[in-house]
């Protein structure tokens, strides 16, 4: 699978966007994601990002635990079209977990641009920022300002 990450201005939602173009698809998953989201037992949080795509298939988005056994907190799966739309959900953890992960993925060819994601507890302010973790793709989260290089590609095996 050949998966290209690139930072999208002139079709973004709202200033600039992160897309991702997978090719060559034939296992695993396409991943957007951003390490280190604390969450509380007993909260309830809301999801909220803007999505648009050409790709056929689901595209999940979810919180999880980052360390096996992968545990997923809470999910949905939406189908994107071409044009931009906001998807929000509501979701009570069961856990207290400091480095949950935040991750919108897919499973098949496509193009896909996310923009203006956030998490948040759904009754009162947002989840502090998280610091993503890999040097290629700067994001602050909840504001989804991504300075990726000009073009990066990752091939997966």
């Amino acid at each position: 699978m050949k998966v290209t990450y690139f930072e999208e201005k002139g079709s973004a939602y709202k200033g600039s966007a992160q897309g991702l173009k997978a090719t060559n698809f034939y296992s695993g998953a396409v991943q957007f994601v951003q390490h280190g989201v604390p969450i509380e037992a007993g909260k309830s949080y809301k999801v909220s990002v803007w999505l648009k795509g050409k790709i056929r298939v689901p595209v999940q988005i979810m919180l999880r635990k980052e360390q096996t056994p992968y545990t997923t907190y809470f999910e949905k799966a939406v189908k994107v079209s071409n044009e931009w739309k906001r998807y929000e959900f509501t979701g009570m953890s069961r856990v207290t977990d400091e480095k949950s992960m935040f991750m919108i993925k897919f499973k098949g060819d496509g193009e896909l641009w996310v923009d203006e994601a956030s998490l948040g507890l759904a009754e009162s302010k947002p989840v502090e920022k998280a610091k993503m973790r890999s040097p290629e793709i700067m994001c602050v989260f909840l504001n989804l300002l991504i300075k990726p290089p000009k073009r990066q590609i990752l091939n997966l095996l």
